[in-house]
């Protein structure tokens, strides 16, 4: 596996080859904190794999370099070529050869980007295990998403070229988990956000977590926003490898940590805060305004008891730029917060993420309003365009899709 790369083999860099936030992470498996052991495969693989796509198709590099995203036909022509022709060129084979020693059953792939789009949102994290298929495989699917419509268009909009998308993948082993979400600290404040299981249910957008806000020091009681979570992604089956979903009995979601898990994971993010306000050399020592943490809680393998394994991790240096890449500029923003919630609409979306903004709820696309608030939420039984003089607004799913991640920045 000599592409892959150990996290804690990373360290933060002033080039970083792995992407700001792992390199940020392996900062923090450096300092002895608890992070999820992992695999990255940086940048450099993706360019061998572009490479490979465009030595066997080279009229592909021109028609998505020259693509008119408002031109709907054109756009869905070149995506379907382009994904086409990924599937059939596949991965350059020393990279298959590569990965076929890879000694888990059971993997989570997550992607990572040193720019300012929305990874998550076009390219999702992806479950695979074996038999079913290979790491190989399951990479060629997870990087297949990007040459879909929506991400054609937005690659182009941030003027990012394929050929140089900083793109790493973290490649993560998958053991039983008990609980997963969020930690955010910004000064005396903090906020955790928490499901059951596997965190899928929170990139998909088929839960809302419990949250429970905090001041430090430490009051004696926390009190839990409930949430709502119906199903349950269980990782290591008792029976075969692979993630299983379970039903919850009740979907409300109370109270999904105790209050030792609580005090150990906020003693965890201050602990991780720490090693960034004094790191040196750079990016901005002191500059430090808070800190952002994806975590896992899982039983211990070798004793009774648990332990939090941090899978990500995003320090916030205020208006301060954290890294230049190929000649970007990038910031960490903090998201808004969103209001409690009262109600619970079920639904698919179609776009992961979270957004604040206008509903505008109708039966039929045709009864839209022209033209649609900035920013709307559109919620619709079904999504088709209304006519043809609303092409603009409304031309199908995928630039729906691709006008709400574009607006939701």
């Amino acid at each position: 596996m000599e592409r892959l790369q150990r996290l804690d083999s990373i360290g933060l860099d002033p080039d970083p080859q792995a992407g700001n936030p792992l390199d940020y992470l392996g900062l923090l498996a450096q300092h002895q904190l608890p992070v999820s052991t992992g695999w990255v495969l940086g940048a450099q693989v993706w360019g061998q794999v572009w490479q490979h796509l465009m030595q066997a198709n080279p009229a592909l590099e021109a028609a998505i370099a020259t693509l008119d995203r408002q031109n709907f036909i054109t756009l869905q022509r070149v995506s379907q070529q382009a994904q086409r022709s990924f599937q059939v060129i596949g991965l350059p084979p020393d990279l298959i050869t590569d990965l076929a020693s890879w000694p888990y059953s059971t993997w989570l792939l997550r992607a990572s980007l040193d720019t300012d789009v929305r990874t998550q949102e076009l390219l999702p994290p992806q479950v695979g295990s074996h038999p079913h298929q290979t790491l190989a495989l399951a990479l060629h699917q997870f990087w297949g998403q990007l040459f879909t419509a929506r991400s054609l268009v937005v690659w182009q909009y941030h003027q990012q070229s394929l050929q140089r998308l900083p793109l790493t993948t973290r490649v993560l082993p998958l053991s039983p988990i008990l609980a997963a979400g969020t930690l955010r600290l910004r000064g005396d404040r903090g906020e955790i956000q928490a499901v059951l299981g596997l965190d899928l249910p929170l990139s998909r957008g088929e839960a809302w977590p419990a949250r429970c806000h905090f001041l430090l020091p430490l009051a004696d009681t926390l009190v839990w926003q409930p949430g709502f979570q119906e199903e349950i992604y269980e990782v290591g089956a008792r029976v075969a490898p692979g993630v299983q979903v379970s039903q919850r009995p009740m979907a409300e979601l109370v109270d999904p940590l105790s209050a030792d898990q609580l005090q150990q994971l906020i003693d965890l993010g201050q602990q991780a805060q720490a090693v960034f306000q004094h790191q040196s050399p750079s990016p901005y020592p002191g500059c430090l305004t808070g800190l952002d943490l994806e975590w896992w809680l899982c039983p211990q393998t070798t004793a009774p008891g648990w332990q939090f394994l941090l899978t990500r991790v995003r320090p916030d240096y205020g208006d301060q730029p954290v890294s230049r890449h190929g000649g970007l500029t990038t910031k960490l923003v903090a998201a808004p917060a969103l209001p409690g919630v009262t109600t619970v609409i079920q639904g698919i979306g179609a776009a992961a993420g979270q957004v604040e903004g206008i509903a505008v709820v109708a039966r039929r696309s045709q009864d839209l309003p022209t033209p649609l608030p900035p920013h709307a939420i559109v919620v619709l039984p079904d999504l088709q365009p209304r006519s043809e003089e609303h092409t603009s607004e409304l031309q199908s799913p995928c630039n729906l899709v691709c006008r709400l991640l574009l607006e939701k920045k």
